[in-house]
């Protein structure tokens, strides 16, 4: 069990980009608010903390989130202040490989008119054994990141679309990463071709010819069909193309 004082809080409590791609980051804050140790005070039976939330000023919160943190050391709400560091996101995935190991990737905290309000754009490994990993990244390297889609092939994660913040969506762009699952190094898979533009809350699914499909979600301007999809076949180039209606297909490329 991690405790956490006021000082490690203090110094540990923003989130930050990694310097390398990536770059371990070993914050005992952040690790203490993923495992959710003594998270909670003795609660009435049937009451919200029963159920891992809180009303905090007039708001339904989770416990696991940065009111776990203001709550113990009597933080209060202060936008200047910056956003606490929290695992309580919407908009992040969770891939869980054939080893054990889950990963988890981006994803963000509320919305923008709340004081913890941030995108992330970190990588955090659950091991089999309770083991936490987390990795960050350069923001250039790999920006942050929320409602994307994760797809396990092979030894790698490709990481599709995301809606990020306001000023950094990129209309008749599709974001495409690769995510190496041994070195946990992010990789842009340039494209080209007729993309589906600024994609996210979509769904993505690797079939076993070695194609992702994903289907639905929304566009920076407009809701997708459900009837859309895009193709993405492993091949050896990086082009988008339409294949026939709404269908698209996109070469990914074999790993080295």
């Amino acid at each position: 069990m991690i405790e956490i004082n006021r000082e490690v809080f203090d110094q540990q409590r923003h989130p930050r980009f990694g310097n390398s791609n990536p770059e371990r980051m070993q914050f005992a804050f952040w690790e203490w608010m993923i495992r959710g140790d003594d998270v909670l005070p003795l609660a009435e039976k049937g009451s919200l903390e029963d159920i891992g939330l809180r009303m905090r000023d007039g708001k339904l919160k989770s416990a696991y989130g940065p009111y776990r943190a203001r709550d113990l050391f009597q933080i209060p709400l202060n936008r200047a202040d910056g956003p606490i560091w929290t695992f309580d996101r919407m908009g992040a995935t969770r891939s869980e490989l054939p080893d054990g190991r889950v990963i988890c990737i981006g994803g963000e905290h509320e919305d923008f008119y709340d004081p913890d309000f941030y995108i992330y754009n970190d990588v955090i490994v659950l091991g089999p054994d309770s083991q936490i990993e987390i990795y960050g990244y350069p923001k250039a390297a790999f920006p942050p990141t929320d409602f994307h889609t994760a797809t396990v092939a092979d030894d790698r994660i490709i990481i599709i679309g995301g809606l990020g913040y306001r000023d950094e969506r990129r209309p008749n762009d599709t974001p495409v990463y690769s995510l190496d699952l041994c070195q946990y190094q992010i990789t842009p898979l340039m494209t080209s071709g007729e993309m589906p533009s600024w994609l996210s809350k979509h769904e993505a699914c690797y079939e076993p010819e070695g194609i992702i499909t994903v289907r639905g979600g929304q566009v920076i301007h407009d809701i997708a069909d459900s009837s859309d999809c895009v193709k993405i076949s492993r091949t050896m180039c990086s082009t988008w193309g339409l294949a026939s209606g709404s269908v698209s297909r996109i070469a990914i490329g074999a790993s080295s």
